[in-house]
């Protein structure tokens, strides 16, 4: 690409010669912005991330950047990224925009690196203001109502996802040399350089069954490959389904919640048990316990009983005010009645 266009043809045999070539050929040429996202793609590619969330990158990049893509990197201003921050906020909301700012910082940050940009724009520019809200935490009758409206194999992925207390992603990671015949090995994917974290989790009796199962039932007894496998595509990984939980609380009539909601009430429950935030810590697999602390619900109970007691206490002091009022006015009329008779 030079100065916004692509040119082919030129006889290089990769890509990379013809960028060598470009940089001899042209020294004094500004970079475009579509230029530089290709090659942040393909520097955070070399760093091990994971294929989901690089895939998530390139669609944000050409769904929602591809109007500065002929712009020279150095013609981006502090102005067309608060613009691009300001529609997306009032479309969607003010935590996107601010997951965008971020994605953005990078993307110059890179360039400034690699000298391909002289500043970075975006890193005057403030995250915006955001409503914290608390997550939605189903009860756990309304999470067995889901369960029992499942297919056989959504239930063993339920059951999972509870007794594990893992992020979806992890369970549909899971292959059979991953689990042993007392525990099971979850990796996920949170540090800087990409690398996978692991943890072991001992097996209990129903996720026992739920392996049982899927071994008889999906991999026909060939314990390799993924655990959860895609019925379309022999051998491939079972595709997470984002409208799956929706359509199993429609189906079962209890409010619509999510697979990482799970995550949140198993971690409720074990609280309810008296586990310790220590406990919850390594089970869940966080690095940090304030991480924990945001998935520790028991605050809401405490609160909701003291609340329970509150009412209970007006209306037991409001039922004896409200007895005492009509002896009161009893009493009054009584004293009516006996003046209206003398004055007679």
């Amino acid at each position: 690409m030079i100065d916004g266009e692509y040119h082919r043809g030129g006889g290089y045999l990769t890509k990379r010669e013809a960028q060598e070539a470009e940089r001899f050929l042209c020294p004094n040429r500004k970079m475009a912005f579509g230029e530089l996202c290709d090659k942040y793609i393909s520097w955070i590619r070399s760093r091990n991330q994971s294929a989901a969330w690089v895939y998530e990158k390139i669609l944000f990049v050409k769904k929602h950047l591809s109007p500065w893509f002929t712009k020279p990197v150095d013609d981006i201003s502090r102005g067309h990224i608060e613009e691009h921050l300001l529609r997306r906020a009032q479309a969607v909301s003010t935590a996107t925009a601010n997951k965008d700012l971020k994605f953005i910082k990078a993307i110059f940050s890179f360039g400034v690196q690699m000298g391909y940009c002289s500043g970075n724009p975006a890193s005057a520019i403030s995250r915006m203001p955001t409503e914290e809200r608390l997550k939605y935490v189903p009860p756990l009758d309304d999470f067995m109502k889901v369960y029992m409206v499942a297919r056989p194999v959504e239930k063993r992925l339920l059951a999972l996802l509870f007794c594990t207390a893992a992020r979806v992603g992890e369970i549909l990671n899971l292959r059979w040399e991953d689990v042993a015949d007392s525990y099971l090995i979850l990796r996920s994917r949170k540090h800087k350089e990409g690398r996978l974290r692991e943890r072991k989790i001992p097996l209990n009796p129903v996720m026992k069954e739920a392996f049982d199962f899927l071994s008889t039932h999906v991999s026909r007894g060939r314990k390799e490959g993924f655990v959860f496998q895609n019925p379309r595509g022999e051998g491939n990984r079972y595709l997470r389904r984002p409208k799956l939980m929706r359509s199993l609380c429609e189906k079962a009539g209890v409010r619509s919640f999510g697979f990482h909601s799970i995550r949140h009430l198993a971690t409720s429950c074990l609280m309810r048990e008296g586990e310790s935030i220590q406990t919850l810590k390594d089970y869940l697999g966080h690095a940090k316990i304030t991480t924990t602390q945001i998935y520790v619900h028991s605050l809401e109970d405490s609160l909701s009983v003291a609340a329970q007691k509150l009412g209970n206490l007006f209306n037991k002091y409001s039922i004896k005010s409200s007895k005492n009022s009509i002896n009161v006015d009893k009493n009054a009329k009584n004293v009516q009645n006996c003046t209206s008779k003398k004055v007679v």
